[in-house]
């Protein structure tokens, strides 16, 4: 049922774009939010050892969360992730090129994109400093 559930996850985080045809930094983001949708499983799994903190999570789904809430919710954050690339990527098209205005649309992406990569990346690591585990069972 796991390995059913993270591929449905992933089919639905990638939208219409295939895997192939991300550019890498999206296939990275994407990956985090796997990782950091078992860490908050494992909350889920233990509610009297781990609560959610994290923003915007603990105000989508509180401190205790369902897996089920979990699921629906880190899928929602791929599919955000995904449609506001592709709404950058149609805004940098629709500038002509080499014109300042294209240029300040693909400063926002590459902005928009560290900050998501860095939040990710410091939010599986906050969760692994206290033990949380993907997709795992037990308090520390």
């Amino acid at each position: 049922m796991k390995t059913i559930l993270i591929l449905l996850f992933a089919a639905i985080a990638s939208g219409c774009t295939t895997i192939r045809q991300m550019p890498i930094h999206e296939k990275a983001w994407h990956a985090m939010n796997v990782i950091d949708a078992g860490q908050t499983i494992h909350i889920a799994r233990e509610p009297s050892c781990y609560r959610e903190v994290g923003f915007p999570t603990h105000a989508l789904i509180g401190s205790h969360p369902s897996e089920t809430e979990v699921y629906v919710t880190m899928a929602a954050f791929g599919l955000a992730y995904h449609y506001t690339n592709r709404w950058l990527d149609r805004k940098i098209a629709s500038k002509e090129s080499g014109t300042q205005a294209q240029g300040n649309w693909v400063i926002t992406r590459a902005v928009f994109n560290g900050v998501m990569l860095f939040g990710k990346g410091a939010t599986i690591m906050n969760n692994a400093d206290i033990e949380l585990t993907p997709w795992g069972r037990g308090c520390p």
